[in-house]
């Protein structure tokens, strides 16, 4: 197995992350990888996917420099979007999003709440929460290996 690479900028961190790549983004907002999207953002990364629990708050309600899914999705670089609640939470407040959605522009598949919190615990978290069918699906469908993480079964 190769060792880790110790990157000395979160430029150099995402400069090998592809056009088209899959994000896994945990969390209702506290887990927010906030330097990664930051960054992606500035390198230009386009044709992405996202996972998500939700897509996030509308520019006007930030309130720092800090990119978010929603500025990726703004500058149309999110493809498609796997999350559990795609709406605006006020139907008085437009979405960028929900737009794009609706006009064929980005692709939206919607799933059940917290699937992306659970995929992303531990391997043998997830087998216990979804069963071993549930879990190596979406292991398949995220691209990941059963086999790359001890505790799962194969």
């Amino acid at each position: 197995m190769a060792r880790p690479v110790i990157c000395q900028t979160i430029a150099e961190a995402v400069a090998t992350i592809p056009d088209g790549a899959q994000l896994l983004i945990p969390g209702f907002g506290p887990g927010t990888p906030y330097n990664l999207l930051t960054a992606l953002y500035h390198r230009g990364t386009r044709d992405l996917h996202a996972i998500v629990n939700s897509i996030g708050l509308p520019p006007e309600q930030r309130w720092d420099e800090r990119k978010t899914l929603m500025d990726l999705i703004e500058a149309r670089r999110i493809r498609k979007v796997t999350t559990t609640f795609s709406a605006p939470t006020h139907p008085s407040q437009p979405s960028v999003a929900a737009d794009l959605i609706r006009s064929g522009e980005m692709e939206a598949e919607l799933i059940a709440q917290g699937t992306p919190t659970e995929v992303t615990s531990h391997p043998a978290v997830v087998e216990a929460y979804l069963g071993h069918g549930t879990a190596e699906r979406l292991r398949q469908r995220a691209g990941v290996s059963a086999a790359a993480h001890p505790g799962a079964t194969a």
